[in-house]
């Protein structure tokens, strides 16, 4: 396989998540943006985990326009993964305690071309990837003073963008309930989910 040398990052774009955080870090001078546990994650690590993150991602070749499931467990680490990917390439996160039947419809649904999975709960998810083709990435994380790693097969470069994030290029593919009829796949950009956090910020007047 081709080595893929490092390129520079490309800028930011506004009305992107990435474009968000950035904001945040340089208000926010030098705070916390993700408390876990005793221990806090400051804007500038955060910033410094996504660069690295995104750099990793590319090598492994997970480019802009990449669809990447995710079988993680809740808390800090899944938070974090799924900035990481939204900022890098499109997340689609699922309930690792998905069975049977349920995953057979979701992995054709989401579109997906990778999943990242990490620790017991990802059993699961692990085997309906392999059966489906896809590669398995493991990814894990020691706190806020480490950066993300990750480990498993690379994707052929020919898969890749490296473009930078648009405000209208998707970020996130979430599925439907289905409660009321066929589940159906949700894409959202970047200026839908800068939006939506803006909105949550001011109605519990974040500062």
């Amino acid at each position: 396989m081709t080595e893929l040398q490092p390129q520079p990052l490309p800028p930011l774009a506004p009305g992107t998540i990435g474009a968000l955080l950035e904001l945040g870090r340089l208000l926010a001078g030098g705070g916390p943006a993700l408390v876990v546990g005793l221990e806090s994650l400051h804007h500038e690590e955060l910033s410094g985990l996504l660069a690295a993150a995104e750099v990793d991602l590319r090598r492994l070749g997970i480019g802009r326009r990449t669809r990447v499931m995710t079988a993680l467990p809740d808390g800090p680490l899944a938070a974090v993964v799924l900035l990481a990917l939204i900022h890098s390439a499109v997340c689609a996160p699922v309930n690792p305690d998905l069975r049977g039947a349920e995953w057979e419809r979701l992995i054709p649904e989401l579109g997906v071309e990778v999943l990242v999975a990490h620790g017991p709960c990802a059993a699961e998810a692990r085997l309906r990837a392999a059966a489906a083709g896809l590669p398995v990435i493991e990814v894990d994380w020691e706190g806020p003073r480490a950066a993300l790693r990750w480990s498993g097969p690379a994707l052929p470069l020919t898969q890749m963008s490296t473009s930078g994030a648009s405000p209208d290029g998707t970020a996130l593919v979430l599925l439907t309930s289905g409660s009321s009829a066929r589940p159906k796949r949700v894409p959202l950009t970047h200026r839908q989910l800068v939006l939506a956090a803006r909105r949550m910020a001011d109605s519990i007047a974040l500062t």
